[in-house]
């Protein structure tokens, strides 16, 4: 709720500060006190645009404030949070300055926000209805909404909600795809074809650094050739070496074993030598067999430096440092084409997934759709009913429902396509026509406020448990309205200030008399300047200030005793 509004230097307000209450807050003055002023300066802080005119003379700037007790308020909360402000503390204060260069600023809670951030959370905490543009009841982006929460329709607007976000994701990732198709065919016929050159290569992990050992080995043969039948000589003897280590070897071992025999310590420390002798029998056969496959055909050099050739060639042309390095990218680009070429799958699949959450969205949005023509037609009743109470007995109101097929529809049902949002297949707009012979025209289209107010007073009695906007603000209510009729008025405000705060501006003494919190707005002249004040009227003061509405003598026996009647009947209807 609205706890206080803070007004300084704007028009013909001074410096005011007025306190609010719960429940019905009725404004009532003489014509051109300023209450008008005050529902402006309440329009500016919650978002309408501002100019320098609106700035008392003499001052440099105006400055709006006011505070809210959100406690209960979760929708604003979410608002809130959405947009990464604190919303831990229970209470949220706006406030704008318009400056003398028809500049403005914008704070809640001390943090400077835009103007459309100011609006957005201002629309989920009050609701003005009248004279101004800040009515979501005549906005018919909000119509279709408020019909669901009549008809408790919010499951399942919000089951359509999920099911039209799949379809809408599925469709993206397949306009992806497709999108993608073209630079995918092209990509996988590179792909097959730089995988084609090195397939035909052969190419095996460290088989360069064998080729380049074999090349050593057959370019060094001569040498090799040399120092293995030198030491085959020294191992096993031969015409260089006539004393070969093989049979000193086993002179030296006959010499410690007779050692041994006489020193058994010392014949078992020799026992851990004795396969040395076999060692040189398996080293001398490594060096025959070694020898026997020196041998070489001279074109292998040839073919090895081909094949070097050939991997120099791949690493260049792939800037690969290593053949290891080649063959890991090539394993990349097969996934990469595994992938690609398993797209097409990927592309069925979606198709057949999207004609299927097609169907179902377009049978969840039918469903849907009947219930909002069968709400719509028990809102209708229900309005008109209530426009009869307020004097309003030749309007008709009207719910219009609409849906529209479309070839590119993104739902079906039955065989055909029809226009989608994420709310389903239905446009929905509040229609009024005032008079017999009119055509119903949208609520925007309505030229009197007072005519509006009312409509929006019958709306907002229906939609009192659903609607979840807690601060509700007539202007001129009662603009045409007669002494009857001004009652069944105030007997549906107290109605809707039951569940939330109503603030008023009202010619009417059934109204006012109606108020938990009465202000009245004087107009006073002080030093050759005009000022807009208030007061609170209680007990006798505010007997006269009824007395004053029913237009008779304000201090008169007749006025008074009428006054007195009509608020003794007030408190006992509140």
């Amino acid at each position: 709720m609205l706890n206080m509004l803070h007004i300084r230097n704007f028009a013909l307000i001074d410096d005011l500060i007025i306190p609010w209450k719960p429940g019905l807050n009725v404004l009532t003055g003489e014509t051109g006190a300023g209450k008008s002023i005050i529902i402006d300066a309440m329009n500016l802080l919650l978002g309408q645009r501002a100019s320098a005119g609106v700035i008392r003379r003499g001052s440099s700037s105006a400055e709006i404030e006011a505070a809210f007790d959100i406690c209960a308020c979760f929708k604003t909360k979410e608002v809130i949070e959405s947009m990464e402000l604190d919303a831990s503390n229970d209470e949220l204060l706006f406030r704008r300055i318009i400056t003398a260069d028809g500049k403005s600023k914008c704070f809640l809670n001390g943090s400077l926000v835009t103007l459309n951030l100011l609006e957005t959370v201002g629309e989920s905490l009050v609701d003005m209805h009248g004279q101004h543009e800040h009515q979501s009841l005549i906005n018919p982006k909000k119509h279709l909404a408020l019909l669901d929460e009549f008809a408790g329709l919010g499951a399942d607007a919000t089951m359509m909600r999920q099911r039209y976000g799949d379809l809408k994701q599925r469709i993206a990732t397949l306009e992806r795809i497709i999108a993608q198709e073209s630079h995918r065919n092209q990509r996988v016929a590179e792909l097959r074809e730089e995988l084609k050159l090195i397939e035909q290569a052969g190419l095996t992990r460290g088989e360069d650094e064998e080729i380049k050992t074999r090349r050593s080995v057959i370019a060094n043969s001569e040498n090799i050739h040399r120092l293995i039948g030198e030491s085959y000589d020294m191992l096993a003897g031969g015409e260089k070496n006539p004393q070969p280590i093989a049979g000193t070897w086993d002179a030296l071992m006959h010499a410690l074993q007779e050692v041994g025999r006489i020193d058994h310590g010392f014949a078992q420390s020799l026992r851990e030598y004795e396969d040395i002798r076999y060692k040189l029998a398996e080293l001398s056969s490594l060096l025959q067999d070694y020898l026997s496959r020196l041998e070489y055909d001279p074109a292998e050099l040839d073919a090895l430096e081909s094949r070097l050739q050939t991997i120099s060639k791949l690493k260049r042309r792939y800037r690969c440092e290593s053949l290891d390095a080649l063959l890991d990218l090539a394993e990349d680009m097969q996934s990469e084409l595994d992938r690609l070429t398993g797209s097409s799958s990927e592309k069925n699949r979606l198709s057949e997934e999207i004609q299927l959450v097609s169907e179902q969205a377009g049978k969840l949005a039918m469903v849907l759709s009947q219930k909002r023509i069968e709400a719509a037609n028990r809102l209708e009743r229900n309005v008109q009913a209530h426009l009869r109470e307020l004097g309003m007995d030749k309007a008709r109101f009207l719910v219009s429902v609409q849906q529209e097929e479309a070839p590119n529809g993104l739902v079906t049902y039955k065989g055909k396509t029809w226009k989608t949002s994420s709310w389903g297949i239905d446009t929905v707009e509040f229609l009024m026509s005032a008079n017999v012979g009119e055509p119903p025209k949208p609520l925007a289209a309505i030229a009197s406020g007072g005519e509006i107010s009312r409509i929006m007073l019958a709306l907002r009695t229906i939609l009192a448990e659903t609607d979840k906007v807690p601060v509700v603000i007539f202007d001129e209510i009662d603009a045409g309205v007669g002494a009857s009729m001004g009652m069944r008025i105030a007997e549906k405000l107290s109605t809707v200030a039951a569940s939330r705060q109503v603030i008023c501006i009202t010619h009417l003494p059934q109204i006012a008399a109606m108020a938990h919190n009465h202000v009245v707005v004087d107009k006073l002249v002080a030093g050759g300047r005009t000022r807009t004040e208030i007061s609170f009227p209680q007990g006798e003061k505010r007997i006269r200030e009824i007395a004053r509405m029913l237009g008779g003598d304000a201090t008169g026996n007749i006025s008074l005793k009428h006054a007195q009647e009509l608020l003794a009947l007030s408190r006992k209807s509140i």
